[in-house]
């Protein structure tokens, strides 16, 4: 007979700690160039890559390992047509490899 008291899955239902945290574009809508900003709890092997609306990579404006803290990308679509488009953030911790990712959505007016 077990001496367990409480629920089993009391422990599974804690959310772990977010790695990252990717911040509303600024601005946004935007017309050829915007700011995404995002923070990272533990150094990490990061990328971020911008998407069309029907997941095709378009850029791919960062895949660096970087400290913990805030950090600011300039995305420059002054090239690019009108529309939404998805900036996907992936981040690994360098020492543990968990891995994280987040998306946030863009709207290129010109």
């Amino acid at each position: 007979m077990s001496n367990f008291i409480g629920h089993p899955s009391a422990v599974e239902d804690q959310p772990l700690p977010e790695l990252i945290e990717i911040f509303a574009a600024y601005p946004n809508p935007f017309n050829a160039r915007t700011i995404i900003e995002f923070s990272l709890l533990t150094s990490s092997q990061v990328e971020l890559d911008i998407y069309d609306i029907i997941g095709r990579k378009i850029s791919s404006l960062l895949d660096a390992d970087l400290n913990p803290g805030r950090h600011a990308i300039s995305f420059d679509a002054s090239s690019l047509p009108s529309g939404l488009y998805f900036a996907r953030l992936e981040a690994t911790d360098i020492q543990s490899g968990v891995a994280y990712s987040k998306s946030i959505k863009l709207s290129l007016l010109k």
